[in-house]
């Protein structure tokens, strides 16, 4: 139970780390002519249910992906990087990171109460 719980939420950790890590880069090569914008996508992992009675948890796997050229005018240097898109990213990558930093909290929660249930 607590493994699973644990490793969905590390998962997702991973993934908006590299997400803010993504957008920092981008913010940083700006000014960088023909910059491409990098963006990083999560894709839901599903493990296959072979118990019916304990529930496996999946994760999160986060994939790379390099926007092209928006064309003229998009950025300093004709690149695809805008702050208002990056800036979104991050505030989006901070919520989801203290929604997965919270499930983490509540699985050791969890794991400290079913130890005080043992002993």
């Amino acid at each position: 139970m607590g493994n699973g719980i644990l490793t969905s939420a590390i998962s997702g950790l991973n993934v908006n780390a590299q997400r803010v890590a993504a957008s920092a880069d981008n913010i940083a090569n700006s000014s960088t002519p023909d910059c491409k914008r990098v963006e990083i996508q999560a894709k839901t992992l599903s493990v296959q249910q072979t118990s019916t009675t304990q529930y496996s948890a999946g994760g999160v796997l986060a994939t790379v992906r390099t926007s092209t050229d928006l064309g003229p005018g998009f950025g300093a240097f004709n690149n695809s990087v805008d702050f208002g898109t990056e800036f979104a990213s991050l505030i989006t990558a901070e919520n989801a990171y203290n929604a997965g930093v919270k499930v983490v909290q509540v699985g050791a929660e969890m794991a400290q109460n079913l130890m005080d249930v043992k002993a």
